[in-house]
């Protein structure tokens, strides 16, 4: 039994089945009590519409539930989760599909934790009746909506300085990263099914490793226009208060509501710009875009040189759909961050009023209360907040198993095995790079990147795009060929090898290492323990 107000702990049941993966990418590391209360219950809810949208759920489903076994997400011992028995329900639920492999593609093996078909066929006329509808509905809202939402940041933002109700903007930035979520799982999911059947007609002509390089789109990801803009700010060609009027949405930790974003603390802008000064001139960002077109061009013309005359139509229409869709899934993480940041902003205006009144001791108290006891005004117990943050900082010492059934054990956190040379994932983007790593853990280690050195972390944020042109290379623990780390290192021309799973453990900053993006390998060439002893 879970204590009620240890809102990071929830009661999962005995049988249901959980696994950390894809959402450590909206949600990393352990969320402080707010942070969750805001976004745990919004991926929840957002999640489960998109579902009930494309006919895999009926409607009853796409509200939240009152069981926590029931719902698509939760969180148990400060670390969230989603739901892989839904997500296997799901994926019995569309005709072609199964939960096997619905399992397969998060971890990228075969091997399952419950396998077996069990095909709810009740579905299927639902799915094949609203499936397509909702996949091009999720598009054009996600591209008609991205000007809507950024205008609604600036506007919020502005009027919360200057006495707008906070506790309202709080709601609303719920309300809207909530309907953002929905249509971004229906883009994601029509995004992944693109992408690997472009990846198997790849695979069929000897090009297997290419599939990544045709994604990369026509136009600058929002990431990529925030990289272009901080090089004209290193150049004096761009103020900064233009910039942080533009993307201080930004924040070293995106999913965290207690870190503040960059129009608030602007100093890892001032950082990354000092470190773009001292970057060559042959490394803009729009020279390195064009020769990432180039090449995408070239390996375009091999492969429709390699297919038949009959089957180059649908294969050129199957590239464009890919270029086109992948880049989606950016276009609604900068919705998700301007949501975020709205979020961000009111916390910090509820915060100030109640230092003002002696409710809260310090600022960051407010971060282990939740929405529900902000918005009602509810009467603030000190010795809740001292107990919470107990709690938070207890829950960065353990983790849980990648995927699991009923209760997990939990795991003391880098407790793994270090002694490995070799490690391996999955291309996330062809290219072999040697350097010194940096293992990122907090937006501190972000901010000590220094150029030409190979990030390591275990999830990126989109604010660390800004980082990828300081970067020579990424590996990222968790995730897969259409994570965000993955995609944006593409579009800068930088390997990358995804789903390490403990690369961040084993390797150590200052270790030399060789990142194959292609082969999805690192070697630890030289480590940093015995080079300086």
């Amino acid at each position: 039994m879970t204590d009620p107000r240890d809102v990071l702990n929830e009661d999962l049941g005995p049988t249901s089945l959980w696994t950390r993966v894809n959402i450590a990418e909206a949600i990393p590391g352990v969320p402080t009590p707010l942070t969750w209360s805001w976004s745990g219950p919004s991926s929840d809810i957002g999640v489960s519409r998109a579902w009930v949208k494309m006919g895999a759920l009926p409607p009853c489903r796409g509200s939240r539930q009152r069981e926590v076994a029931d719902r698509m997400v939760a969180i148990h011992a400060g670390h969230p989760l989603l739901n892989l028995g839904i997500l296997r329900e799901i994926g019995d639920s569309i005709p072609g599909h199964s939960g096997d492999k619905v399992e397969s593609s998060l971890f990228y093996s075969e091997e399952l934790v419950s396998g077996g078909r069990t095909p709810h066929r009740a579905r299927y006329p639902h799915v094949a009746v609203k499936l397509l509808p909702a996949i091009l509905g999720a598009r054009r809202w996600l591209l008609s909506n991205a000007p809507k939402t950024e205008h609604w940041w600036e506007n919020s933002v502005r009027t919360l300085s200057t006495g707008g109700d906070p506790r309202a903007a709080l709601v609303n930035s719920f309300d809207r990263y909530t309907t953002t979520t929905t249509y971004q799982t229906i883009a994601t999911l029509s995004t992944s099914g693109i992408y690997d059947a472009l990846v198997r007609v790849c695979a069929q002509h000897g090009l297997q490793d290419q599939a990544g390089a045709l994604s990369t789109s026509n136009d600058p990801t929002p990431e990529a226009v925030t990289v272009q803009d901080l090089w004209l700010v290193s150049r004096g060609e761009q103020d900064m208060e233009r910039f942080l009027a533009r993307h201080g949405y930004h924040a070293p930790v995106q999913g965290e509501l207690a870190v503040a974003s960059w129009r608030m603390d602007p100093g890892p802008v001032l950082k990354l710009v000092d470190s773009y000064r001292r970057c060559d001139d042959s490394e803009e960002p729009d020279l390195a875009q064009r020769r990432i077109r180039e090449a995408r061009r070239e390996t375009e013309r091999q492969l429709l040189s390699a297919v038949s005359a009959a089957a180059r139509p649908a294969v050129r229409l199957l590239i464009r759909a890919t270029q086109s869709m992948v880049p989606m899934r950016e276009t609604a993480r900068m919705q998700f961050m301007q949501c975020y940041d709205v979020a961000r902003a009111a916390a910090d205006m509820i915060a100030r009023d109640l230092l003002a009144q002696g409710t809260i001791v310090c600022r960051d108290d407010v971060f282990y209360l939740t929405v529900d006891e902000l918005v009602s005004h509810a009467t603030i117990d000190k010795g809740l907040v001292a107990y919470r943050r107990e709690r938070h900082e207890y829950y960065k010492t353990v983790d849980l198993p990648v995927r699991f059934r009923g209760l997990p054990k939990l795991i003391e956190a880098d407790s793994v095995e270090t002694e490995r040379q070799v490690l391996t994932g999955l291309s996330g983007s062809r290219g072999v790079y040697e350097g010194r790593a940096r293992i990122v853990t907090t937006p501190d280690d972000a901010d000590e990147l220094l150029d030409g050195e190979i990030l390591v972390c275990e999830t990126t944020n989109p604010s660390w795009a800004s980082y990828f042109l300081v970067a020579g290379a990424v590996v990222v623990d968790i995730g897969g060929p259409l994570s965000h780390g993955p995609i944006v290192a593409r579009e800068m021309g930088i390997p990358c090898v995804i789903n390490t799973r403990d690369a961040r453990h084993v390797i150590k900053t200052g270790d030399r290492i060789r990142v194959d993006g292609t082969a999805g390998t690192v070697e630890i060439l030289d480590s940093a323990t015995l080079t300086s002893t």
